[in-house]
C-alpha cells in the first residue's frame, strides 16, 4: 500500500543524505567519503563510533531487505547517520525540505491516485469529489460502465445476460481507459488547485507527529488517509450548484438512456416519434454539456489569474 509515496519519500531521503556527505566531504577538502569512511567516527567525546558497513550501503543504494530494513533505515543506523552526518536531529534527516511547494504537490497526486487504483473503499469518496471537474464527470461513467456495467442498471443484450458494450454507442473501450486515466490525473490537479494549503498543513502535521522514525511507515499513511485525509476530502465534496456533477447527471441520464435509439440506428430501423425526441434531446444535452465545460474552463482561467 502506498508503494509510490513512500518510494518518493526515500528518494528524498536519499538524495539528502548524499548531499550532506559530500558537504562534509568539500568541508573536509578530501574526496567524497567512502562507505567505510561513513562507517566510523570519532564523537565530539574522542569515542570512535562505528556502525554496520553493509547496512550503510543498504540505505544509500536503496537496497531493501524485509528482514533487515524493511522502511529503508532502521532506526539505529538513521540515528548514526543522523550523527555521523552532522545533521540537527532524526526529523531533519528525514524530512528537511518536504515542505517544498513541489514536494507537497507530488505527495498529493501520488497519494490519491494510490488511494483509487489500490484503496477500495476511499475510491468512491473520490470520485465523487473528483466529479466536480467536468472532463472527468464525463469520463467516469463511460469507464464504470465498462469494468461495472450493473452500476447504472445498463440494458443487456436481447435474451442473454450480456450488457450492451459500448462498441454499440460508436465508443471504444481503449480510448475511454486512456482518456479516463488523463482526466484522473488533470482531476487531481484540478482538485489540489483549490485544497493545496490545507492539505498541506494537515500533512506537515501528520510528518511531525510520526516523523522520528520511518517504522511502519505505510501503516502510519493509511492512517492519515483514512482520517485527515477523508475529513479533507469531504469538505471538498461538489455542492448542489456544481458544474461536473450536472453533468454526470445529465450523462447518466441521457447518454445512457439511448440505447433504444443507438440500437435502432445500428439495425437500421426507421426511428419513430420517441427515437426522434431521444436524439434531439441528446444532441441538446451534449451541446450544453459543451457550454458548460466551456464556462468552467474560463472560472479555472479566472481563478489562476
Amino acid at each position: 500500500m502506498f508503494k509510490d509515496t513512500v518510494n518518493f519519500f526515500y528518494d528524498l531521503i536519499i538524495h539528502r543524505l548524499k548531499t550532506r556527505r559530500d558537504i562534509l566531504s568539500k568541508k573536509n577538502s578530501s574526496q567524497t567519503l567512502t562507505f567505510e569512511n561513513l562507517s566510523s567516527y570519532i564523537d565530539s567525546s574522542g569515542i570512535e563510533v562505528s556502525y554496520d558497513i553493509a547496512m550503510i550501503k543498504h540505505v544509500f543504494g536503496k537496497k531493501i531487505y524485509k528482514n533487515k530494513n524493511p522502511y529503508l533505515i532502521p532506526d539505529s543506523c538513521l540515528s548514526y547517520l543522523t550523527n555521523r552526518l552532522g545533521f540537527d536531529n532524526e526529523y531533519q534527516l528525514l524530512w528537511e525540505d518536504i515542505e517544498k511547494d513541489e514536494n507537497i504537490h507530488f505527495i498529493f497526486l501520488c497519494l490519491l491516485k494510490e488511494c483509487f487504483w489500490d484503496k477500495n473503499e476511499m475510491r468512491e469518496l473520490l470520485n465523487h469529489v473528483l466529479t466536480d471537474y467536468i472532463p472527468y464527470a464525463k469520463e467516469s461513467p463511460l469507464f464504470d460502465m465498462i469494468l461495472f456495467p450493473s452500476k447504472y442498471k445498463m440494458k443487456k443484450i436481447s435474451k442473454t445476460d450480456m450488457y450492451v458494450p459500448l462498441y454499440f454507442y460508436g465508443v471504444s473501450e481503449d480510448e475511454v481507459i486512456e482518456q479516463f486515466s488523463l482526466c484522473l490525473d488533470d482531476a487531481i490537479e484540478f482538485l489540489f488547485k483549490k485544497c493545496h494549503k490545507d492539505f498541506k498543513k494537515i500533512f506537515i502535521n501528520f510528518i511531525k507527529e510520526h516523523g522520528t522514525s520511518l517504522k511502519k511507515i505505510n501503516k502510519k499513511l493509511e492512517d492519515f488517509v483514512n482520517n485527515e485525509l477523508k475529513q479533507l476530502l469531504l469538505q471538498y465534496s461538489p455542492k448542489e450548484d456544481s458544474l461536473g456533477l450536472r453533468v454526470k447527471n445529465i450523462m447518466i441520464s441521457d447518454w445512457f438512456s439511448r440505447i433504444d435509439l443507438v440500437m435502432a440506428l445500428f439495425d437500421n430501423r426507421s426511428l419513430d416519434d420517441k427515437l426522434l425526441f431521444e436524439m434531439k434531446l441528446y444532441n441538446n444535452s451534449m451541446n450544453y454539456v459543451k457550454d458548460l465545460e466551456d464556462l468552467q474552463k474560463k472560472l479555472i482561467g479566472g481563478f489562476s489569474n
